[in-house]
């Protein structure tokens, strides 16, 4: 019965995760293919977060301000700045509040921005709050 369980959720998370929008299909090759995640490991990631589209102008994230967001970029863009100052342009495909992540420390509290980032087009996001994905990322070793 138990390995019968197993088998269900096994099957039932590939049938989800071949049946993934072409957006989502297409970010998860983009971004997290080459990185050996799979499509079942991505489709939790999806379930975890929310597509949301930001208007133009937008704030993202704060300078000095607490955030509780990881935002994934999947259409438009967004401009970070520090003390005022333009630094940089995200595009397609970036994360925004994502730091510690690529070397394994996972905050699942607010931690505060260090720029200014805000969208300059329509922007189309995969977002997860902190904490949700610090539990995601706990029980799932393989996404972290």
């Amino acid at each position: 019965v138990i390995n019968g369980g197993h088998i269900y959720t096994i099957l039932s998370e590939k049938r989800s995760a071949e049946a993934m929008p072409k957006q989502a299909l297409d970010l998860w090759k983009a971004v997290f293919g080459e990185h050996s995640l799979s499509a079942v490991e991505f489709d939790r990631l999806l379930q975890t977060g929310t597509w949301t589209t930001f208007r133009k102008g937008t704030v993202l994230q704060e300078e000095g301000r607490p955030s509780n967001s990881l935002f994934l970029i999947a259409k438009g863009g967004a401009d970070v700045y520090h003390k005022g100052e333009l630094l940089h342009s995200l595009h397609e495909h970036q994360f925004i509040g994502d730091m510690g992540l690529s070397s394994g420390i996972i905050i699942d509290g607010p931690v505060l921005g260090v720029a200014h980032v805000e969208t300059n087009m329509q922007t189309t996001c995969l977002v997860w709050r902190r904490q949700q994905l610090s539990e995601l990322m706990e029980n799932n070793p393989t996404i972290a």
